[in-house]
């Protein structure tokens, strides 16, 4: 029995056949498979663990057909996993399962994944209605990155108006923002999601620039005052 593909949630596990008809695998979460199938049954079988047939003790059936691998979802994180892989000949009523030496492994599942890790926001290059933002990656959460930018509103903790930057790595990135209102104090923070959700970077602000004055005229116009 070997496994792949481990995650927080699922698994792949891979046996080799014997001569038989097809396989029944059992899964146990913290203790090793004890429960025996019974010859003359066709027990219930489920890939979503906890799903399938319980043969007594929280002992699940997760497979039960012709073939040599399984997907076994719904798993508890960092929880080890016992598996025991029985032969069967025959099907119905008269179904034989090989119950004396089943091929056996165990395997822990991974960490849950959480989401990323931002620090240090930054902001330059401010003009009256853009400004470059920006912020680092620190760590990805145990998962992948799929998406990093921006967000900034007129309030604190902003979550909105954002804008992806491109890059799915850790690390610093900073981009462009526009559409920003002028002589108005922005809040900005970086984000970046993963399959656990979307971490952001601590708040910061500024104030974006003030429009230039405008159509300077004069009138009433003495000696020593004008308007």
């Amino acid at each position: 029995v070997s496994f792949t593909n481990v995650g927080a949630d699922t698994m792949d596990i891979r046996w080799s056949c014997g001569a038989g008809t097809g396989a029944l695998v059992v899964v146990r979460a913290a203790s090793a498979v004890a429960a025996l199938p019974t010859d003359g049954s066709n027990h219930t079988a489920n890939s979503a663990f906890g799903s399938g047939e319980n043969l007594g003790s929280q002992q699940y059936v997760v497979y039960r057909a012709i073939g040599t691998n399984v997907t076994v979802t719904s798993l508890a994180a960092t929880t080890t996993y016992f598996v025991a892989v029985y032969t069967y000949a025959g099907t119905g009523s008269v179904v034989n399962y090989q119950q004396d030496i089943p091929a056996t492994g165990s395997q822990a599942t991974a960490v849950a994944a959480a989401v990323p890790t931002l620090t240090n926001t930054t902001f330059s290059g401010i003009g009256s209605t853009s400004a470059t933002m920006g912020a680092r990656i620190t760590t990805n959460g145990g998962a992948t990155i799929t998406a990093r930018g921006t967000v900034w509103g007129t309030s604190p903790l902003p979550t909105g108006n954002a804008l992806a930057e491109g890059g799915t790595a850790t690390g610093t990135f900073s981009h462009v923002h526009t559409g920003l209102s002028s002589a108005t104090r922005t809040y900005v923070r970086g984000y970046a999601v993963n399959a656990a959700g979307t971490g952001y970077s601590p708040d910061a602000s500024f104030w974006t620039e003030p429009t230039a004055a405008s159509s300077l005229t004069f009138s009433s116009i003495y000696s020593n005052r004008m308007k």
